[in-house]
Protein backbone atom coordinates (compact mmCIF):
# COMPACT_ATOMS: atom_id res chain seq x y z
CA UNK A 1 0.00 0.00 0.00
CA UNK A 2 1.58 3.34 -1.02
CA UNK A 3 2.45 5.75 1.79
CA UNK A 4 0.50 9.01 1.92
CA UNK A 5 2.74 11.95 1.03
CA UNK A 6 3.56 14.17 3.99
CA UNK A 7 2.60 17.82 3.57
CA UNK A 8 4.07 19.46 6.66
CA UNK A 9 7.54 19.43 8.19
CA UNK A 10 9.14 18.22 11.40
CA UNK A 11 11.36 21.32 11.62
CA UNK A 12 11.32 24.87 10.32
CA UNK A 13 13.81 27.72 10.65
CA UNK A 14 13.48 30.45 13.29
CA UNK A 15 15.36 33.72 12.73
CA UNK A 16 17.15 35.21 15.72
CA UNK A 17 16.12 38.66 14.37
CA UNK A 18 12.47 37.68 14.82
CA UNK A 19 11.95 39.51 18.13
CA UNK A 20 13.41 42.71 16.64
CA UNK A 21 11.10 42.71 13.62
CA UNK A 22 9.05 45.97 13.82
CA UNK A 23 5.87 44.06 13.00
CA UNK A 24 6.44 41.61 15.84
CA UNK A 25 7.22 44.51 18.19
CA UNK A 26 3.93 46.21 17.32
CA UNK A 27 2.06 42.94 17.88
CA UNK A 28 3.68 42.53 21.30
CA UNK A 29 3.01 46.16 22.26
CA UNK A 30 -0.70 45.78 21.51
CA UNK A 31 -1.43 42.27 22.83
CA UNK A 32 1.60 41.44 24.97
CA UNK A 33 3.21 38.01 24.85
CA UNK A 34 -0.26 36.50 24.42
CA UNK A 35 -0.36 38.01 20.94
CA UNK A 36 3.10 36.73 20.06
CA UNK A 37 2.25 33.29 21.48
CA UNK A 38 -0.90 32.96 19.35
CA UNK A 39 0.96 34.14 16.22
CA UNK A 40 3.88 31.75 16.74
CA UNK A 41 1.55 28.81 17.52
CA UNK A 42 -0.33 29.41 14.26
CA UNK A 43 2.92 29.65 12.25
CA UNK A 44 4.10 26.41 13.87
CA UNK A 45 0.84 24.68 12.92
CA UNK A 46 1.11 25.99 9.35
CA UNK A 47 4.53 24.37 8.86
CA UNK A 48 3.57 21.24 10.82
CA UNK A 49 0.32 20.38 9.04
CA UNK A 50 -0.03 21.83 5.53
CA UNK A 51 3.40 23.39 5.09
CA UNK A 52 2.38 26.85 3.88
CA UNK A 53 -1.19 27.72 5.02
CA UNK A 54 -3.85 27.05 7.64
CA UNK A 55 -7.64 27.26 7.49
CA UNK A 56 -8.74 29.45 10.40
CA UNK A 57 -12.49 28.85 10.47
CA UNK A 58 -14.63 28.27 13.56
CA UNK A 59 -12.97 24.93 14.20
CA UNK A 60 -9.52 26.48 13.79
CA UNK A 61 -10.33 29.19 16.32
CA UNK A 62 -11.64 26.50 18.67
CA UNK A 63 -8.35 24.57 18.38
CA UNK A 64 -6.23 27.66 19.12
CA UNK A 65 -8.57 28.64 21.95
CA UNK A 66 -8.37 25.16 23.45
CA UNK A 67 -4.56 25.18 23.32
CA UNK A 68 -4.04 28.74 24.57
CA UNK A 69 -6.97 28.87 27.03
CA UNK A 70 -7.92 32.24 25.52
CA UNK A 71 -11.26 33.59 24.33
CA UNK A 72 -11.95 32.94 20.63
CA UNK A 73 -12.84 36.60 20.04
CA UNK A 74 -9.48 37.73 21.42
CA UNK A 75 -7.72 35.24 19.16
CA UNK A 76 -9.66 36.60 16.17
CA UNK A 77 -8.65 40.15 17.18
CA UNK A 78 -4.99 39.09 17.32
CA UNK A 79 -5.23 37.51 13.86
CA UNK A 80 -6.92 40.65 12.50
CA UNK A 81 -4.04 42.76 13.78
CA UNK A 82 -1.48 40.30 12.35
CA UNK A 83 -3.19 40.71 8.98
CA UNK A 84 -3.05 44.50 9.31
CA UNK A 85 0.70 44.16 9.92
CA UNK A 86 1.02 41.83 6.89
CA UNK A 87 2.24 38.98 9.07
CA UNK A 88 -0.60 37.15 7.35
CA UNK A 89 -2.11 38.01 3.97
CA UNK A 90 -5.07 40.29 4.73
CA UNK A 91 -7.16 39.49 1.64
CA UNK A 92 -6.94 35.70 2.03
CA UNK A 93 -7.80 35.98 5.72
CA UNK A 94 -10.82 38.23 5.20
CA UNK A 95 -12.22 36.47 2.13
CA UNK A 96 -11.18 32.83 2.53
CA UNK A 97 -10.26 32.43 6.23
CA UNK A 98 -6.81 31.31 5.05
CA UNK A 99 -3.68 32.21 7.01
CA UNK A 100 -0.48 32.40 4.96
CA UNK A 101 2.00 35.01 3.79
CA UNK A 102 4.68 35.56 1.17
CA UNK A 103 7.39 34.98 3.77
CA UNK A 104 5.81 31.69 4.90
CA UNK A 105 5.53 30.50 1.30
CA UNK A 106 9.15 31.49 0.60
CA UNK A 107 10.28 29.41 3.56
CA UNK A 108 8.07 26.53 2.43
CA UNK A 109 9.63 26.49 -1.04
CA UNK A 110 13.13 26.75 0.44
CA UNK A 111 12.59 23.76 2.72
CA UNK A 112 11.08 21.72 -0.12
CA UNK A 113 14.11 22.40 -2.29
CA UNK A 114 16.47 21.44 0.53
CA UNK A 115 14.82 18.05 1.11
CA UNK A 116 14.20 17.40 -2.61
CA UNK A 117 10.45 17.60 -2.27
CA UNK A 118 8.41 19.18 -5.04
CA UNK A 119 6.63 22.27 -3.65
CA UNK A 120 2.92 22.45 -4.37
CA UNK A 121 0.95 25.65 -3.66
CA UNK A 122 -2.67 26.06 -4.71
CA UNK A 123 -3.14 28.81 -7.30
CA UNK A 124 -5.81 30.50 -5.15
CA UNK A 125 -3.34 30.83 -2.26
CA UNK A 126 -0.16 31.62 -4.24
CA UNK A 127 1.46 34.92 -3.23
CA UNK A 128 5.03 34.54 -4.48
CA UNK A 129 4.38 35.72 -8.04
CA UNK A 130 1.78 38.36 -7.15
CA UNK A 131 2.89 42.00 -7.45
CA UNK A 132 1.42 42.95 -4.10
CA UNK A 133 1.74 46.41 -2.56
CA UNK A 134 4.63 46.25 -0.04
CA UNK A 135 3.80 46.61 3.61
CA UNK A 136 4.76 49.93 5.23
CA UNK A 137 7.45 48.48 7.50
CA UNK A 138 11.25 48.34 7.28
CA UNK A 139 12.45 45.61 4.97
CA UNK A 140 13.69 42.54 6.77
CA UNK A 141 16.98 40.81 6.05
CA UNK A 142 16.84 38.79 2.85
CA UNK A 143 17.63 35.13 3.38
CA UNK A 144 20.40 33.76 1.11
CA UNK A 145 19.57 30.81 -1.06
CA UNK A 146 20.29 27.67 0.97
CA UNK A 147 23.15 25.48 -0.20
CA UNK A 148 22.24 22.41 -2.12
CA UNK A 149 22.74 19.46 0.18
CA UNK A 150 23.54 15.87 -0.57
CA UNK A 151 20.47 13.84 0.31
CA UNK A 152 20.37 10.07 0.22
CA UNK A 153 18.26 8.61 -2.55
CA UNK A 154 17.52 5.36 -0.78
CA UNK A 155 13.85 4.47 -0.98
CA UNK A 156 13.47 3.93 2.76
CA UNK A 157 14.95 7.31 3.83
CA UNK A 158 12.57 9.32 5.99
CA UNK A 159 11.68 12.99 5.60
CA UNK A 160 12.77 13.65 9.15
CA UNK A 161 16.38 12.74 8.37
CA UNK A 162 16.41 15.11 5.41
CA UNK A 163 14.87 17.93 7.43
CA UNK A 164 17.45 17.41 10.19
CA UNK A 165 20.19 17.64 7.57
CA UNK A 166 18.68 20.91 6.35
CA UNK A 167 18.58 22.30 9.88
CA UNK A 168 22.28 21.51 10.38
CA UNK A 169 23.24 23.03 7.01
CA UNK A 170 21.20 26.14 7.77
CA UNK A 171 23.01 26.53 11.09
CA UNK A 172 26.40 26.21 9.38
CA UNK A 173 25.41 28.81 6.78
CA UNK A 174 24.40 31.30 9.46
CA UNK A 175 27.67 30.79 11.31
CA UNK A 176 29.60 31.52 8.10
CA UNK A 177 27.77 34.78 7.33
CA UNK A 178 30.02 37.86 7.71
CA UNK A 179 29.21 40.08 10.67
CA UNK A 180 29.42 43.25 8.57
CA UNK A 181 26.34 42.44 6.50
CA UNK A 182 24.32 41.75 9.61
CA UNK A 183 25.43 45.07 11.06
CA UNK A 184 24.27 46.94 7.95
CA UNK A 185 20.81 45.41 8.18
CA UNK A 186 20.51 46.36 11.83
CA UNK A 187 21.40 49.97 11.04
CA UNK A 188 19.00 50.19 8.10
CA UNK A 189 16.06 48.78 10.02
CA UNK A 190 16.71 50.98 13.03
CA UNK A 191 16.97 47.99 15.37
CA UNK A 192 18.95 48.44 18.58
CA UNK A 193 20.08 45.22 20.23
CA UNK A 194 21.17 44.55 23.75
CA UNK A 195 22.37 41.28 25.23
CA UNK A 196 20.54 41.86 28.50
CA UNK A 197 16.74 42.03 28.81
CA UNK A 198 15.05 45.40 29.02
CA UNK A 199 13.79 46.39 32.46
CA UNK A 200 10.14 47.41 32.19
CA UNK A 201 8.19 49.47 34.66
CA UNK A 202 5.44 47.66 36.48
CA UNK A 203 2.15 48.87 35.05
CA UNK A 204 -0.07 50.84 37.36
CA UNK A 205 -3.58 50.17 36.11
CA UNK A 206 -4.91 53.34 37.74
CA UNK A 207 -2.43 55.46 35.81
CA UNK A 208 -3.26 57.00 32.42
CA UNK A 209 0.19 56.00 31.15
CA UNK A 210 0.53 52.19 31.06
CA UNK A 211 3.87 50.56 30.37
CA UNK A 212 4.76 49.58 26.84
CA UNK A 213 3.77 52.98 25.44
CA UNK A 214 7.09 54.11 23.97
CA UNK A 215 7.77 56.90 21.52
CA UNK A 216 5.25 58.56 19.26
CA UNK A 217 4.15 56.88 16.04
CA UNK A 218 1.16 57.81 13.85
CA UNK A 219 -0.25 54.29 14.16
CA UNK A 220 -0.05 54.34 17.95
CA UNK A 221 -1.61 57.80 18.10
CA UNK A 222 -4.50 56.65 15.89
CA UNK A 223 -5.09 53.59 18.08
CA UNK A 224 -4.99 55.69 21.24
CA UNK A 225 -7.48 58.23 19.88
CA UNK A 226 -10.08 55.55 19.18
CA UNK A 227 -12.53 54.68 21.95
CA UNK A 228 -11.02 51.23 22.46
CA UNK A 229 -7.53 52.72 22.39
CA UNK A 230 -8.42 55.28 25.07
CA UNK A 231 -9.87 52.56 27.29
CA UNK A 232 -6.80 50.37 26.80
CA UNK A 233 -4.64 53.40 27.58
CA UNK A 234 -6.50 53.76 30.88
CA UNK A 235 -5.90 50.08 31.70
CA UNK A 236 -9.52 48.94 31.27
CA UNK A 237 -9.94 45.17 31.06
CA UNK A 238 -10.61 43.74 27.59
CA UNK A 239 -13.91 42.14 28.69
CA UNK A 240 -15.20 45.52 29.85
CA UNK A 241 -14.08 47.10 26.55
CA UNK A 242 -16.23 44.54 24.72
CA UNK A 243 -19.16 45.54 26.92
CA UNK A 244 -18.53 49.21 26.11
CA UNK A 245 -18.65 48.47 22.36
CA UNK A 246 -21.93 46.62 22.76
CA UNK A 247 -23.47 49.32 24.95
CA UNK A 248 -22.35 52.05 22.53
CA UNK A 249 -24.02 50.24 19.62
CA UNK A 250 -27.30 49.86 21.55
CA UNK A 251 -27.27 53.24 23.31
CA UNK A 252 -25.84 56.05 21.13
CA UNK A 253 -26.18 58.49 24.06
CA UNK A 254 -24.00 56.28 26.30
CA UNK A 255 -21.71 59.01 27.76
CA UNK A 256 -18.49 57.00 27.87
CA UNK A 257 -16.45 59.63 25.98
CA UNK A 258 -17.62 62.34 28.36
CA UNK A 259 -16.60 60.18 31.32
CA UNK A 260 -13.11 59.78 29.87
CA UNK A 261 -12.84 63.56 29.35
CA UNK A 262 -13.98 64.15 32.94
CA UNK A 263 -11.21 61.83 34.17
CA UNK A 264 -8.60 63.68 32.11
CA UNK A 265 -9.82 67.13 33.23
CA UNK A 266 -9.70 66.02 36.87
CA UNK A 267 -6.04 65.12 36.41
CA UNK A 268 -7.19 61.56 37.08
CA UNK A 269 -8.50 62.26 40.53
CA UNK A 270 -11.51 60.53 39.03
CA UNK A 271 -10.43 56.95 38.34
CA UNK A 272 -11.87 54.05 36.45
CA UNK A 273 -12.76 52.34 39.77
CA UNK A 274 -14.67 55.24 41.33
CA UNK A 275 -16.07 56.89 38.21
CA UNK A 276 -15.85 54.89 34.96
CA UNK A 277 -16.82 51.40 36.13
CA UNK A 278 -19.97 52.51 38.03
CA UNK A 279 -21.21 54.21 34.84
CA UNK A 280 -20.57 51.10 32.78
CA UNK A 281 -22.21 48.82 35.37
CA UNK A 282 -25.37 50.98 35.39
CA UNK A 283 -25.70 50.65 31.62
CA UNK A 284 -24.98 46.90 31.79
CA UNK A 285 -27.85 46.55 34.23
CA UNK A 286 -30.06 48.59 31.89
CA UNK A 287 -29.03 46.40 28.95
CA UNK A 288 -29.72 43.18 30.84
CA UNK A 289 -33.17 44.41 31.83
CA UNK A 290 -34.06 45.23 28.21
CA UNK A 291 -32.16 42.63 26.17
CA UNK A 292 -30.98 40.08 28.70
CA UNK A 293 -33.54 37.37 27.96
CA UNK A 294 -33.12 37.61 24.19
CA UNK A 295 -29.34 37.52 24.52
CA UNK A 296 -29.55 34.57 26.88
CA UNK A 297 -31.66 32.61 24.42
CA UNK A 298 -29.30 33.50 21.57
CA UNK A 299 -26.24 32.42 23.55
CA UNK A 300 -27.94 29.19 24.60
CA UNK A 301 -28.75 28.39 20.96
CA UNK A 302 -25.20 29.23 19.91
CA UNK A 303 -23.77 27.05 22.70
CA UNK A 304 -26.00 24.16 21.63
CA UNK A 305 -24.83 24.47 18.01
CA UNK A 306 -21.20 24.52 19.12
CA UNK A 307 -21.62 21.45 21.31
CA UNK A 308 -23.45 19.55 18.57
CA UNK A 309 -20.79 20.48 16.01
CA UNK A 310 -18.01 19.32 18.35
CA UNK A 311 -19.80 16.01 18.95
CA UNK A 312 -20.10 15.52 15.18
CA UNK A 313 -16.39 16.18 14.70
CA UNK A 314 -15.62 13.63 17.41
CA UNK A 315 -17.67 11.04 15.50
CA UNK A 316 -20.44 10.66 18.08
CA UNK A 317 -23.56 9.03 16.51
CA UNK A 318 -26.74 11.12 16.34
CA UNK A 319 -28.62 8.96 18.85
CA UNK A 320 -25.85 9.32 21.42
CA UNK A 321 -25.58 13.04 20.68
CA UNK A 322 -29.20 13.50 21.71
CA UNK A 323 -28.67 11.68 25.01
CA UNK A 324 -25.48 13.61 25.78
CA UNK A 325 -27.10 16.96 25.02
CA UNK A 326 -30.16 16.05 27.09
CA UNK A 327 -27.91 15.21 30.04
CA UNK A 328 -26.02 18.46 29.41
CA UNK A 329 -29.21 20.42 30.14
CA UNK A 330 -28.73 19.23 33.74
CA UNK A 331 -24.92 19.35 33.93
CA UNK A 332 -23.69 21.71 31.18
CA UNK A 333 -20.29 22.44 32.73
CA UNK A 334 -19.52 18.73 32.96
CA UNK A 335 -20.05 18.34 29.21
CA UNK A 336 -17.92 21.38 28.35
CA UNK A 337 -15.09 20.06 30.53
CA UNK A 338 -15.40 16.56 29.06
CA UNK A 339 -15.30 17.93 25.49
CA UNK A 340 -12.10 19.84 26.25
CA UNK A 341 -10.54 16.68 27.72
CA UNK A 342 -11.59 14.59 24.71
CA UNK A 343 -10.55 16.98 21.93
CA UNK A 344 -7.18 15.91 20.57
CA UNK A 345 -6.65 13.32 23.33
CA UNK A 346 -5.36 10.19 21.59
CA UNK A 347 -5.58 8.19 24.82
CA UNK A 348 -9.38 8.27 24.61
CA UNK A 349 -10.14 5.55 22.08
CA UNK A 350 -13.93 5.96 22.12
CA UNK A 351 -15.10 9.56 22.66
CA UNK A 352 -18.72 8.40 22.60
CA UNK A 353 -18.33 5.96 25.50
CA UNK A 354 -16.16 8.42 27.44
CA UNK A 355 -18.69 11.27 27.13
CA UNK A 356 -21.71 9.06 27.89
CA UNK A 357 -20.00 7.60 30.95
CA UNK A 358 -18.96 11.02 32.24
CA UNK A 359 -22.42 12.59 31.74
CA UNK A 360 -24.38 9.65 33.17
CA UNK A 361 -22.16 9.57 36.24
CA UNK A 362 -22.52 13.34 36.77
CA UNK A 363 -26.31 13.35 36.46
CA UNK A 364 -26.82 10.26 38.65
CA UNK A 365 -24.66 11.82 41.35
Amino acid sequence: MPRTAKKGFTYFGFDTDHFYDPKVKRLKNKFGMEGWGVYHFIVNEIFRVEGYYMVMDTNGLLDVSDYSRMDEQRIADIIDFCAELCLFDKELWQTRQILTSEDIQNRYVGICKAIHRKPSILDDFLLLSAAAVPCPVPQAESTPEPRRMRVSTQANEKDRDAELTQAIADLKRRLQEPESSAGVVREESGIIRENRPQNKRKENISSPNPSGEGGYTPEREEERNSLSGKLQYLGVDSNIIQWVRLLKSRYPDFPIEKAIRDMEQSNFQLTKENYLYPLIKNYIAKYNAEYGQADLERKQAETLRTRRKTLELLGVPMKDQQEILQLASIAPLVLDTALRETWGNKKIKSPTMFLLSRMRKAVSA
